[in-house]
């Protein structure tokens, strides 16, 4: 199981000179663009379905098209919505069906026609933030085989608040690199919180690939790279683990392959705002003064890791767990660095661990749920996050 970072990790590593990698039937590049469906379709929420059973998932096919897709399960295993290509917006409607393995196959409908079909696996547990799909996208046919990749995204439909991706995307032949880069921006009102948010995603994420460029595919010296050298490339990408009217929290993956690693290297960084101040939250801020929580949280995350990784063997292809228990307990320490990474969700506190912190590069990065019953006690009903446990 190594999580989505773990599986990406692994991919970029194999193929690093396309836009978004290919790799082993992961994340390649379909042959043809024109085959990816384009038309618009009509939207595939039901008015019957309330809006708090919609499910949201953000990724890709074959790892270079964005999309965002929402589901809904019904009676029976029906499993029905609609997606879109962040470059487009025009809605493709879903209808399918998902069995008791949560194996699940949906036909897309574009124009009144059957234009493509996903196949593949939902993956839900509650000791992970949000769920994920996988599996593989093709003409009704069957012709066209392209990888999916999705992950859920905590998003309140009922919100006046709507999020959008905005897309910077740029490859530099001279100088041999490529930047992929998705931030998000909040729409629907004025306050200053809001503003405060749009300005700290859009600079966090800008300056991180003005500051990459300055130095992309140039040596110390100055002197360009060969031209049989490999592409270099820088990747951003976000998770919503919450948007609320209140409170946005965002998980923001930074990847940047140079040429001749072995490998791509990979950093997080979390946005946490209190949208009616435009106050950017610190853990700190949601427990209850003079409170040891970095210790509870640490009881709590290794509960969830051991979890994880006790599931982590069924996917190794080696039926092993990708951590060494006594390894990765030092890497759960109850100590700030530690614990740096973390997001709000509306069912708990999650925390990701960065590479190598809990054990080798194939193990990803694990991100854990900790539900907020299970820190009560410690929990501060003043914050301005306490709406989602109060």
């Amino acid at each position: 199981m190594g999580g989505p970072r773990s599986i990406v990790a692994q991919i970029l590593s194999c193929l690093i000179s396309l836009n978004f990698v290919a790799c082993s039937g992961r994340y390649s590049q379909p042959s043809d663009k024109e085959y990816l469906p384009q038309k618009p379709g009509s939207n595939a929420t039901s008015p019957t379905t309330p809006a708090s059973s919609q499910r949201i998932f953000r990724g890709s096919i074959g790892g270079k098209y964005p999309i965002q897709m929402t589901l809904m399960r019904g009676d029976g295993g029906a499993l029905s919505g609609s997606y879109f290509y962040e470059s487009k917006r025009n809605d493709l409607r879903l209808e399918g069906t998902i069995n008791d393995k949560n194996e699940f196959v949906l036909s897309e409908y574009g124009g009144g026609n059957r234009t493509g079909i996903f196949k593949g696996r939902w993956r839900d547990t509650d000791y992970e933030p949000e769920a994920i799909l996988e599996g593989d996208w093709s003409m009704p046919n069957g012709s066209q085989q392209s990888p999916f990749y999705l992950i859920g995204q905590h998003i309140n439909p009922g919100s006046p608040l709507k999020l959008s991706a905005i897309e910077i995307r740029e490859e530099n032949k001279k100088h041999k690199f490529s930047v992929e880069a998705l931030y998000p921006q909040l729409e629907g009102a004025a306050d200053p919180g809001v503003e405060e948010f749009n300005q700290r995603a859009r600079n966090l994420v800008t300056n991180a690939v003005t500051n990459w460029k300055s130095d992309a595919s140039v040596e110390p010296g100055g002197r360009d790279l060969t031209p049989d050298a490999a592409e270099d490339s820088f990747e951003i990408n976000y998770i919503v683990r919450a948007s609320t009217d209140a409170i946005i929290s965002i998980e923001f993956d930074f990847d940047e392959y140079s040429h001749g690693a072995a490998h791509p290297s990979h950093s997080f960084q979390v946005l946490t705002l209190d949208l009616k101040t435009g106050r950017l939250l610190k853990l700190s801020d949601l427990f209850k003064a003079g409170t040891n929580y970095l210790s509870a949280i640490s009881i709590h995350s290794i509960e969830q890791l051991r979890r994880w990784n006790k599931d982590s063997a069924k996917e190794s292809g080696d039926n092993k767990p990708y951590l060494d228990d006594p390894e990765f307990l030092d890497g759960a320490k109850p100590t700030p660095k530690n614990y740096r990474i973390w997001t709000l969700t509306p069912n708990g506190l999650a925390i990701t661990f960065d590479y190598y912190q809990l054990g080798s590069y194939a193990a990803g990065a694990p991100a854990i749920l900790i539900p907020y019953a299970k820190l009560k006690d410690l929990l501060d009903d003043n914050s301005p996050a306490s709406s989602f446990w109060r």
